[in-house]
């Protein structure tokens, strides 16, 4: 009898404990992804002044204030990836408080592994502070068919793959959602085998205010198409 009620005590405080350092967790992870999209932002912001500085004429690529510009961009893009990085590391004590698992390496899964490395690759490319060039060669249709030459700087191929962050949009709008940090939302979700994930909540924004999300989602990749056409361009 004593250890039978020995055992209920042990399993209700480590119950409670899973549920209080779960609760923690949930809370930590949604401050690291506002981290991570402000880090993000505020290197393509600084990205783009850069870019137009320059174009403009107002310094050269090997002068100090383009140099300095750019190593604020490495600085919060090393800062990003480690923010990444929490990010996933916290996702996997999740897995592991939610499935009783001892060993972290449970939840390596090769998806989730692929997820971090992509994730990884995309946020680690940005300019490099310097002035680096490369021979760009085309064919001129306007002067019959010739080869053209001529040397172009690495910043534009670097910098426009940064728009990629902007899917740390998505992450954050998932973590806020009252569909997914609503304890009946997820209960109902529970019962009836939803998945929420960002694909959820973007269908569900898509649902209650239509016209707003397509006006923001076509201004903006009207915006950003047309930087990138100027910038090519240029």
């Amino acid at each position: 009898m004593f250890s039978v009620r020995y055992f209920f005590r042990y399993n209700c405080a480590n119950f409670r404990y899973r549920l209080g350092r779960r609760k923690a967790l949930f809370e930590k992870r949604k401050r690291i992804s506002d981290y991570a999209l402000v880090m993000g932002m505020f290197g393509i912001i600084v990205m783009v002044i850069e870019n137009e500085l320059s174009s403009a004429g107002v310094y050269r690529k090997d002068e100090f204030y383009s140099i300095a510009l750019k190593t604020l961009i490495s600085v919060s893009t090393v800062i990003l990836l480690g923010l990444i990085v929490a990010y996933h590391a916290l996702e996997v004590q999740l897995f592991m408080i939610d499935n009783c698992a001892d060993d972290w390496r449970i939840a390596m899964t090769w998806q989730r592994i692929c997820q971090i490395s992509m994730e990884l690759i995309i946020c680690a490319v940005h300019p490099i502070p310097g002035h680096y060039l490369f021979v760009w060669t085309t064919k001129l249709a306007n002067k019959n068919g010739g080869i053209g030459r001529k040397c172009v700087p690495y910043d534009v191929p670097l910098s426009l793959p940064m728009f990629l962050r902007l899917y740390l949009i998505c992450r954050v709008m998932l973590l806020h959602s009252k569909l997914f940090t609503d304890a009946s939302s997820r209960s109902i979700g529970a019962l009836n085998r939803i998945n929420f994930n960002t694909r959820f909540v973007l269908k569900t924004l898509m649902t209650i205010c239509p016209g707003t999300v397509l006006l923001v989602f076509m201004v903006s990749l009207w915006i950003i198409a047309s930087w990138t056409l100027r910038q090519c361009e240029r």
